[in-house]
């Protein structure tokens, strides 16, 4: 039997709602209004960072520091400026955790 290595992640995406003020056909997550407005902890949050800060620091490429499609880090939704409070304190988290390239998926509506 062979053994599947699964290489350290060098992407990633932390969803922080289902909730969302559009309803998009087109949506991979069926995120809409009417999901309950029920967000990622604080806690939970810091812990998904804090370990995709471990295993980025392990695979990123040395001394990338630019946002790409398949590098770094993205909040994603629903729509994760429905709470901004919320977003900017896991960006200022991944900050001082070293994630590089963080970006936010929104619909800018």
């Amino acid at each position: 039997m062979s053994i599947l290595r699964v290489p350290k992640p060098v992407s990633g995406g932390l969803l922080l709602s289902y909730k969302c003020n559009s309803r998009c056909k087109h949506c991979m997550y069926a995120c809409s209004p009417y999901w309950k407005t029920d967000w990622i902890s604080r806690d939970d949050a810091e812990k998904v960072l804090t370990q995709l800060s471990k295993a980025f620091s392990e695979s990123y490429p040395a001394g990338f520091s630019c946002v790409g499609l398949n590098l770094g880090l993205h909040f994603t939704g629903g729509e994760p400026f429905l709470n901004f409070p919320l977003l900017l304190e896991l960006v200022k988290t991944a900050d001082r955790l070293k994630i590089p390239s963080t970006f936010v998926e929104t619909n800018c509506f």
